[in-house]
């Protein structure tokens, strides 16, 4: 048997592979206050370089909303991310013709699966969830798969076919 080959020192293109992949798995960062334009964010990360990133001031993002119209019939919206809760909704129950008082809605994001249960969408609350947890996935940016909310009727009867 030969002698043992210890591996060759890190490069430096090494340290910046693993400190990205470590900013892209949601590590440590701190913002610097200083520019409110383009904020400059600070990154510690566990190979013991230190980066400075600058990031862009992002506009409102769409989201795009799937409402269920009528029984196998399905519309897309696209949405601003930062419209108001109560136009969302007037918006959302006009699409599906259904009246505030009475009907309820549902909301799934598009990685849950059909038998899974819905959140609720009646409120201010609920629509702000619903809103934060799609922002959250788009902004994911491993994320390949289109992103969007299904709203579904949680009570169907027979003035919906």
């Amino acid at each position: 048997m030969g002698a043992r080959r210890t591996p060759p020192p890190p490069r430096p293109q090494d340290y910046a592979v693993a400190m990205m992949n470590h900013l892209l798995d949601g590590g440590q960062m701190h913002r610097n206050r200083d520019e409110e334009e383009e904020s400059s964010v600070h990154v510690s990360c566990p190979c013991f370089l230190n980066l400075v990133v600058l990031r862009h001031a992002s506009a409102a993002t769409q989201i795009v909303v799937q409402v269920s119209v009528a029984k196998n019939i399905v519309n897309k919206i696209n949405f601003p991310s930062d419209i108001s809760q109560n136009d969302f909704l007037d918006r959302i129950y006009a699409a599906m013709n259904l009246d505030r008082q009475k009907d309820e809605l549902g909301w799934k994001t598009c990685d849950e699966g059909d038998r899974a249960a819905n959140h609720r969408l009646s409120s201010s609350l609920d629509v702000k969830d619903a809103i934060q947890t799609i922002v959250k996935m788009q902004s994911n940016p491993r994320r390949r798969k289109p992103v969007f909310l299904k709203i579904t009727h949680l009570v169907w009867t027979q003035y919906n076919y």
